[in-house]
């Protein structure tokens, strides 16, 4: 299966023609693009005011204030992680002081993606059970 040509049922492949190519279509001038991206951004901003503007939204796809984050830490640590394949970390902020940050196992990424994977096949089989009436519960 190449790419542009996904099979399709009774392995007739289905054939895609770029729209380039389709008679009467004519790529958009650099002007109109430039004009189309900043009529998106202003209808973007626009959009984010109006969200802003609803109660509990004021500081809505903005930074959060250290103190603010603090303020959430008043009982206890409050602990943030960052998985990603470059780099995991976890950030523990206190009420006082400066934030902690610990850095994650390299593969991290990896061992999470594996236990999700088991835990997903795991409620799936549990699930069946449940469906059809087989006990699970450990004797």
């Amino acid at each position: 299966m190449g790419l542009g040509m996904p099979r399709m049922g009774l392995g007739m492949p289905r054939m895609y023609i770029p729209i380039t190519a389709q008679a009467g279509y004519s790529e958009p001038s650099f002007d109109a693009k430039v004009t189309k991206n900043r009529k998106l951004s202003d209808d973007y901003e626009r959009i984010i005011s109006q969200i802003r503007q609803l109660n509990g939204f004021s500081t809505f796809l903005q930074a959060t204030p250290f103190t603010t984050l603090q303020t959430a830490a008043k009982e206890g640590p409050f602990i943030l992680v960052n998985v990603d394949e470059y780099r995991s970390d976890a950030l523990i902020l206190r009420a006082t002081g400066r934030p902690l940050l610990v850095p994650l196992a390299e593969n991290l990424l990896a061992v999470i993606e594996k236990l999700s994977t088991q835990l997903a096949e795991v409620d799936q089989m549990n699930r069946n059970a449940n469906r059809y009436g087989i006990s699970t519960q450990a004797k």
